[in-house]
């Protein structure tokens, strides 16, 4: 994401990296995890959730990338609460507006699937 950025000229700030990476390191897991299945079942979901969202500390010293770290844990959750609780088929499309977008973008994106 940060090459595709600096290709097209447009900023990147650590919050978008890591707000990717918790998106991207769910959507890997979660299509470990479902194995042969289109989809992971409801304790599974749970699980990875909470593994990764969860049941986690932030051990920087800086209180600043702390807060960083958990702004966009929190943010990572509530995209991937809204797509499971939205329709299957637009699943890849608002991925692909949310890999898109800028940050505003992102959390506009975020904010719409929770309300659908």
């Amino acid at each position: 994401m940060g090459g595709e950025r600096s290709r097209r000229r447009r900023p990147v700030s650590l919050f978008e990296l890591e707000l990717h990476a918790n998106i991207s390191k769910y959507l890997v897991l979660a299509r470990f995890l479902a194995g042969r299945r289109p989809r992971m079942g409801d304790r599974q979901r749970f699980w990875l959730r909470h593994g990764l969202f969860h049941a986690v500390s932030f051990n920087d010293t800086d209180a600043e990338v702390r807060e960083r770290y958990r702004e966009a844990a929190l943010w990572a959750v509530r995209l991937i609460d809204g797509l499971a609780a939205g329709d299957p088929t637009t699943t890849v499309e608002a991925l692909r507006r949310f890999h898109s977008a800028d940050v505003p973008g992102k959390l506009r994106l975020i904010t719409e699937l929770q309300r659908n």
